[in-house]
């Protein structure tokens, strides 16, 4: 690929890492993000396909919801890897954070390293068709404390 080529994909995965993140923190569904072979793996075991990917999330963010939180998604340190011409490697931190509200459960932070992989179809979408979380750290976020005199 031409240094062109690499910028326009690199411009490209890094769209759906954000899309992805913007539709988990809001509650919109993901399914369009994924391949319809697409596989999302955590240590708790695979969910596989579109729609059970999508209906995975919704609930997620339905249960935050409930909670009180404000859910917060970034990626940090994207590295991309050309596996061929229409699939790429993508490796990243992820870091998820269940932000408390007001009256709220305490909050929780949640830092992995995310291994995708994401396939651009015949007219030119780059979908995701593997993603692998490896959660690092899991934390529950502490009330503010008082200042002591």
């Amino acid at each position: 690929m031409t240094k062109t080529q690499l910028v326009e994909v690199r411009s490209e995965i890094l769209a759906l890492l954000a899309e992805f993140t913007y539709r988990v923190d809001t509650g919109i569904s993901v399914e369009e993000l994924f391949d319809e072979s697409a596989v999302f793996a955590t240590p708790r075991g695979p969910t596989q396909g579109p729609a059970a990917i999508a209906k995975l999330f919704a609930s997620i963010h339905a249960a935050r919801k409930a909670e009180g939180h404000i859910s917060r998604h970034g990626n940090l340190n994207v590295r991309i890897v050309t596996i061929d011409e229409n699939r790429f490697e993508v490796r990243h931190l992820m870091i998820a954070m269940a932000l408390p509200q007001p009256h709220a459960s305490l909050g929780a932070l949640l830092v992995g390293d995310q291994t995708d992989v994401v396939v651009r179809d015949t007219s030119g979408i780059y979908r995701f068709l593997k993603r692998t979380l490896t959660p690092m750290l899991e934390f529950s976020l502490t009330p503010k404390m008082e200042s002591r005199p």
